[in-house]
Parts: C-alpha cells; sequence; structure tokens
C-alpha cells in the first residue's frame, strides 16, 4: 500500500535516511523535505544531497519553491496526473541543476580548506 505523504525532516540528516529508505520497495506519492534550518542556509551539501538521491536514483519530480523551507518532490507516475495548470504555474527543478549545484558546492568546499 503506498503512503500518500512522508514528511522528512530531521535537521541535516536526511540523506542518511534516504540512502536507507528504499522508494522503489516504499512507493511514496509526495514527499517533502526540509531545505532551510539553522544548519542548512545558502550553501547545503545536504540539501544537494537529498535533491540527487531523491532525482537522479528514484526520478522524483522537484519544486523547490511550493512549500516554504521545503523541497516538495512529487512520484513521477502522480507528477503525470497533475492539473497541467499546477504544473505551469509551478517551477521545476531538474536534475542536471540539482548537479551543477552540487559540483559548485563540492568545489567552493574543497578551496575553502
Amino acid at each position: 500500500r503506498p503512503i500518500d505523504f512522508y514528511s522528512l525532516d530531521v535537521e541535516g540528516a536526511e540523506p542518511l535516511i534516504l540512502r536507507n529508505l528504499d522508494l522503489n520497495a516504499v512507493r511514496v506519492h509526495v514527499l517533502i523535505a526540509e531545505n532551510i534550518n539553522r544548519m542548512c542556509q545558502e550553501h547545503c551539501p545536504s540539501r544537494e544531497e537529498v535533491r540527487r538521491i531523491m532525482l537522479e536514483k528514484y526520478n522524483y519530480v522537484l519544486y523547490p519553491h511550493v512549500v516554504v523551507r521545503s523541497d516538495l518532490f512529487i512520484h513521477p507516475d502522480i507528477h503525470e496526473q497533475m492539473p497541467d495548470d499546477w504544473i505551469k504555474n509551478n517551477t521545476r527543478m531538474e536534475l542536471d541543476a540539482v548537479l551543477k549545484l552540487t559540483e559548485s558546492l563540492s568545489s567552493s568546499s574543497s578551496e575553502e580548506k
């Protein structure tokens, strides 16, 4: 039986949870993951890792600006059924943009060392 809604908010441990949760075995229609908190502001490797896992490994669709301080991930099968107006009026973030952001964060981290 699928899970309709899952909220992931564990203060920076979201990537750890997602690396140990098999979303191919447990179908989640809509997942929200906190993307801004006291430990995760403008530059946040944890947030980018969550985005990479959800898009690259599970093919979820990411809407980063729908829920305040959270990323909204929609299962691809559910996304196909969503109204066109909703899709047109909300900005989607593609995997290539997530990967570019992850790369830039990695290079800026290594430059700081």
